[in-house]
């Protein structure tokens, strides 16, 4: 089977209906300019995807014609990463990895001496953007969860008994000889400027112990992607 595009829809459940909108509609008409001979891929980021042929009803945008939607199930294991604030670039560098890697949610929070236009709307808009790229190159059915909080306090929010709950830190006991004994796994690391002591004692305090990475100083993005790669190949 030779490449076939991928593009994001909305799935109307009920009528079995695919519908483009936007970019991926205008990419597909006007810059890949695929016919009716063209099966494509779509898909709705929360499990549904189908191939279809590139045929559109009289609207220009729901596709038209049988085909076969599946089901992908919300992956068991939670890969959450709770991160500070990086500068705009390099966070939006990492996301595809982070991605290809399994990480379900992605936590970002500010810290102090942080220009809060790091998590602005539009940045946030964007990382959603390129998370959708990210599940079209790599395949991947379920777009990740993005959330934003003011402090580190607020992950108060989603913190639950059962979690692993790991902070990245190059003194704690290495990661790769760490047993995991949850399904829900969530891994903190700070930004560029690391975490602070009254950070750490938030952390400890709710249960996350420290690992480290090899025995070299990272930089925040460097730790974030190795995180999940480490922890992704790790069983339960």
């Amino acid at each position: 089977m030779g490449h076939r595009y991928r593009f994001f829809a909305d799935y109307d459940k009920q009528n079995n209906r695919w519908t483009l909108h936007g970019q991926e509609l205008k990419h597909l008409k006007k810059v890949l300019r695929l016919s009716s001979s063209d099966i494509i891929e779509v898909f709705d980021g929360r499990g549904y995807s189908a191939e279809a042929a590139a045929v559109f009803s009289s609207d220009g945008s729901s596709l038209e014609g049988e085909f076969i939607t599946g089901f992908t199930k919300e992956p068991e294991r939670r890969l959450r990463l709770a991160l500070g604030a990086l500068e705009t670039s390099d966070f939006e560098a990492i996301i595809p990895g982070l991605i290809e890697l399994g990480v379900t949610d992605i936590l970002v929070f500010l810290q102090d001496g942080v220009e809060k236009k790091r998590v602005s709307q539009k940045n946030q808009d964007r990382w959603e953007r390129i998370a959708v790229s990210a599940c079209k190159q790599s395949k991947r059915d379920w777009l990740p969860r993005f959330s934003v909080f003011k402090r580190l306090e607020g992950l108060d929010e989603i913190l639950q008994e059962g979690m692993e709950k790991i902070v990245l830190d190059g003194e704690g006991t290495p990661l790769a000889q760490r047993k995991i004994h949850s399904q829900d796994v969530i891994y903190a690391v700070g930004s560029e400027k690391g975490l602070g002591p009254s950070e750490l004692e938030f952390l400890s305090s709710r249960g996350f112990s420290p690992s480290s990475i090899g025995p070299y100083v990272l930089r925040a993005r460097t730790a974030a992607v190795g995180g999940a790669a480490v922890i992704a190949s790790m069983k339960k």
